[in-house]
């Protein structure tokens, strides 16, 4: 699922932009999924939508590896992309290790 850059703004209103898009989800028939699947796929895309209004640098690819670890229960997330917000300010529990690519 790919959100519009505008669905991550917090702007009044927003929210009901991408609820509309998440209800009609369930009315376009365009992969059979399970009900679990297709509610853990929406909660991802809030939470990566969530992160990117507060995260204006974080690119959307980013937001959804962050949002399915934190949906995951991850412990710890590892990453060699040094322009990533700190744990703290991505609010999350999972321990965030930022390694050195090497050479």
């Amino acid at each position: 699922m790919v959100l519009p850059p505008y669905c991550v703004s917090t702007s009044p209103g927003r929210w009901a932009v991408l609820d509309g898009m998440f209800s009609a989800i369930g009315t376009v028939a365009v992969t059979p999924t399970s009900t679990p699947r297709r509610a853990a796929a929406i909660a991802v895309a809030m939470t990566a939508a969530a992160l990117r209004a507060r995260q204006s640098t974080l690119r959307l690819p980013d937001a959804v590896v962050i949002a399915t670890a934190d949906h995951m229960h991850a412990g710890h997330l590892v990453t060699t992309d040094r322009k990533w917000p700190s744990q703290s300010k991505l609010k999350i529990a999972a321990a965030l290790t930022v390694l050195s690519p090497s050479r």
